[in-house]
């Protein structure tokens, strides 16, 4: 049973970066780092290695120009996500053979397994509403992506 709690433990307006130059799932994953990183706590370099890692046992890609990257990061307490909209399609390995444009990357403290399924789940659930996956490709700035989430996320 989900319980319905707020994206602002989660998900931070500024780590939302629209319209990204990547060419590839590593520099996306490097920019998720970026993002993401905060002292104490994990490095860029390491979030983006364990992002990549993951994403060698199977493509993290949903269909629709999504993909939900995950994995556990050292160095954190608590779940956070970040949110990458590449301004090019990048390849993936997507279920439809569609390139993905759209990332929401979740990064969970090692051992949390049931948090992360959960997160997951919502997620996915989300993604899977062609009005919510409509609305989101028509936000512009940081802010409205974060208020679409904010009015939708259910973990």
């Amino acid at each position: 049973m989900s319980t319905e709690i707020s994206v602002n433990g989660l998900l931070a307006v500024e780590r939302i970066a629209l319209d990204v130059v990547v060419a590839s799932m590593r520099p996306a994953f490097e920019e998720i780092g970026r993002i993401v990183q905060s002292r104490p706590g994990p490095t860029a370099a390491e979030i983006a290695q364990r992002l990549w890692m993951r994403e060698l046992f199977s493509s993290t890609a949903l269909g629709f120009g999504i993909a939900l990257p995950h994995a556990h990061v050292h160095g954190l307490a608590t779940p956070v996500a970040a949110f990458l909209r590449a301004r090019a399609p990048i390849p993936f390995g997507s279920p439809d053979e569609q390139p993905v444009s759209e990332m929401l990357a979740l990064l969970i403290p090692p051992g949390d397994t049931a948090a992360r399924l959960e997160l997951i789940a919502s997620f996915v659930q989300l993604f899977s509403e062609h009005g919510f996956r409509a609305a989101l490709r028509q936000c512009r700035d940081a802010h409205s992506v974060w208020r679409l989430f904010d009015d939708r996320l259910r973990v």
